[in-house]
């Protein structure tokens, strides 16, 4: 990730319902819902990391994930537990977690938050009643 906020990234233009068709296999109880769609311009080596992370941290807590996108956004909503607030607020600002705050490496959500840096897109985590949203916007 240092390397790629030197310079600039490649990008292309694509839909992002195809993205997750890509995923489809390997998250089965996947539930993709388009409303509307339009292109955007991403690199898909990194948005393929991006959506790769994201679904593997809803499937660590959830077995299923619903997946929905509106024009050039999508929202990636899970069922598992209730992320703390102050957890949340770290996230939302892609500051380090403390280890007792996480799962895994601690550092999936922080390249996610990069990534979409990158893409001059906003990353948003909101948590409540056992369910997590993630909000991207491109």
């Amino acid at each position: 990730m240092g390397d790629l906020r030197e310079g600039d990234i490649l990008k292309e233009s694509l839909y992002m319902s195809s993205i997750f068709e890509e995923f489809k296999e390997k998250y089965d109880l996947l539930n993709v819902v388009v409303n509307h769609e339009t292109d955007v311009q991403v690199n898909l080596i990194l948005i393929l990391r991006l959506i790769d992370n994201l679904l593997a941290n809803a499937y660590r807590v959830s077995q299923s994930a619903t997946v929905e996108i509106i024009d050039a956004t999508v929202l990636i909503v899970n069922d598992g537990p209730t992320i703390p607030s102050s957890t949340l607020k770290k996230m939302n600002r892609g500051k380090q977690l403390q280890p007792h705050e996480y799962s895994g490496t601690g550092q999936g959500f922080i390249i996610c938050f990069e990534i979409m840096q990158l893409h001059n897109g906003k990353i948003h985590i909101e948590s409540a009643h056992n369910q997590t949203k993630v909000t991207l916007v491109f």
